[in-house]
């Protein structure tokens, strides 16, 4: 269940939801261009080979050949907004 536009920008529109089955918070990502959908399985693929201390991603499906990213929802400032204000490390990660 979609509950907020978390913001836009590079990766496409982001949106809290909650997911229903489980009750975390998640973020949601959606996506129907080719190259959306490129990026979206190339990042998905690195966020589920390894620990990346950024987010844990929970799925990548396809809904009506729409593709929907589903990862962990990380509280706070964008990583756009934290890098405008000088440099950060992954330990710098809310937990």
């Amino acid at each position: 269940m979609i509950v907020d536009a978390l913001g836009a920008g590079g990766t496409g529109q982001v949106y809290g939801a909650r997911d229903i089955r489980l009750g975390r918070l998640v973020a949601l990502r959606f996506g129907n261009d080719p190259h959306e959908i490129a990026r979206f399985q190339r990042e998905a693929q690195v966020l589920a080979s390894k620990p990346s201390g950024i987010a844990a991603i929970h799925g990548l499906e396809d809904c009506n050949g729409i593709q929907v990213f589903s990862m962990e929802l990380v509280e706070g400032p964008a990583p756009v907004e934290r890098l405008a204000n000088g440099r950060f490390s992954f330990g710098d990660h809310p937990t």
